[in-house]
């Protein structure tokens, strides 16, 4: 398999409806969110979170449905920062 990382199958808006929720994983962001592009399956999820599914993000999924990327789902506003301790906080804000 070339692109090992490829969405090959999406779910529909009314797939998803038959789920609880959605946990989307973590990897490389900025390949997480060109598929989600590429492949339309951010809209669906965005329509699908808009009518009540539930979104679980894990690392580079929780920067995907915050404020981090320009095509993001910006369910939430602010910003994610995964993995970031306490250490490396005090010294970005200082």
């Amino acid at each position: 398999m070339k692109y090992p990382h490829r969405i090959t199958k999406t779910l529909t808006i009314e797939e998803l409806k038959g789920f609880d929720a959605v946990v989307i994983g973590g990897g490389d962001c900025k390949v997480l969110c060109q598929e989600m592009c590429r492949t339309g399956v951010g809209k669906i999820l965005k329509n699908a979170v808009d009518d009540g599914l539930l979104y679980v993000g894990i690392s580079a999924g929780s920067m995907y449905a915050a404020g981090n990327l320009e095509h993001g789902l910006h369910i939430i506003n602010n910003p994610i920062i995964p993995h970031c301790n306490e250490d490396k906080l005090n010294k970005r804000v200082s």
